[in-house]
């Protein structure tokens, strides 16, 4: 019996023939190509990418021979840049040297194949913060457990901003800084003395205080007394993490039952920090409290830890305007 042939229509098979090759790329010759190859129908570029970009060339991390696509007619040699649309963008508005790029040319006969090429960028997974930590080798070699560093990953935005309630990529000049994997690497490293006595504290406490204690709005907290008050550090967060023989009226004990009530999907974290600050500035003032207090606006000011550089007049950071990572925090209005 004769096997019914398939009405359906294959996809039509394009074979791109590939050009490649090395470009010194100057900011006027980017401004340039991106004019003359804007593809009409590419989506808007993004300024928060741009500005990231922008500061991987400053910093000198842009990867040399970094690709980007254009898709040629053979008839008529039009270009249009199907892929690294962002990078031009960038290095046009870049006040330096050119930058070594790699351009990369298919050879194209119809709008239609312009369009599935464009298509078939942007398909891969990327690479999460978990798979980078895991390939980086001074991280790695410090045999701290993955979920520490993790952790640690999450809690640079608000060593980097001061604890400030606005921190989102883009919000100020320095916020692109943390989407750069070499300087956010090297703030991490820079907190690994804190973050091994914060592990030390959490020996023997059970998993699930283990969670409440890696919120980012305590631990970043912890991280920060435990660098500038390591010995009243050592007794405050062990005695939380192990909740026991804590008593009412004691900020452990109370700090603890907030962290069992609450989470910072219900409360505002910059909100949420400062409940943890309170408890951390009665213990370290030998002070019992009763309850913990908010007030409206409280969570755009500069938080205060007793004891640390945190006074409460400025947001300090723990990251220059340049990428350069420090120990001694600096006022956000003084960089």
């Amino acid at each position: 019996m004769a096997v019914a042939a398939s009405s359906a229509k294959a996809s039509p098979k394009h074979h791109y023939r590939v050009h490649t090759y090395p470009v010194l790329v100057s900011p006027a010759r980017a401004k340039e190509d991106l004019a003359a190859a804007t593809y009409p129908w590419q989506r808007p570029l993004r300024p928060y990418i741009v500005q990231f970009q922008l500061n991987l060339i400053q910093q000198g991390h842009l990867r040399n021979g970094t690709i980007i696509s254009f898709a040629v007619f053979r008839k008529t040699g039009q270009r249009y840049c199907v892929n690294g649309q962002h990078t031009l963008k960038a290095l046009s508005e870049y006040q330096g040297r050119a930058i070594l790029l790699q351009y990369e040319e298919h050879e194209v006969d119809t709008e239609e194949e312009v369009s599935r090429l464009y298509q078939s960028y942007d398909m891969n997974l990327t690479r999460s913060w978990k798979d980078r930590i895991r390939a980086d080798s001074a991280l790695r070699d410090k045999e701290i457990p993955p979920k520490a560093l993790e952790k640690l990953s999450g809690v640079t935005q608000l060593l980097a901003n001061g604890f400030a309630q606005q921190f989102r990529f883009g919000g100020r000049p320095w916020d692109p800084l943390l989407k750069d994997t070499i300087i956010r690497v090297n703030l991490m490293e820079n907190w690994l003395p804190e973050l091994n006595d914060f592990l030390a504290g959490l020996k023997g406490a059970r998993s699930n205080i283990h969670d409440k204690l890696y919120r980012a709005s305590v631990f970043a907290v912890a991280l920060v007394t435990y660098r500038w008050q390591p010995t009243v550090a050592h007794q405050f967060w062990p005695r939380l993490a192990h909740n026991s023989g804590l008593e009412r009226g004691e900020p452990e004990w109370l700090l603890m039952q907030y962290l069992q009530e609450h989470t910072t999907r219900v409360v505002e974290p910059t909100l949420y920090q400062r409940t943890v600050a309170s408890a951390w500035n009665h213990y370290f003032n030998q002070k019992n409290i009763v309850t913990f207090t908010g007030r409206v606006g409280a969570a755009r000011e500069p938080i205060c830890l007793d004891g640390t550089p945190h006074d409460g007049k400025a947001h300090y950071s723990y990251l220059r305007p340049d990428g350069l990572v420090i120990r001694q925090p600096r006022a956000l209005d003084q960089q």
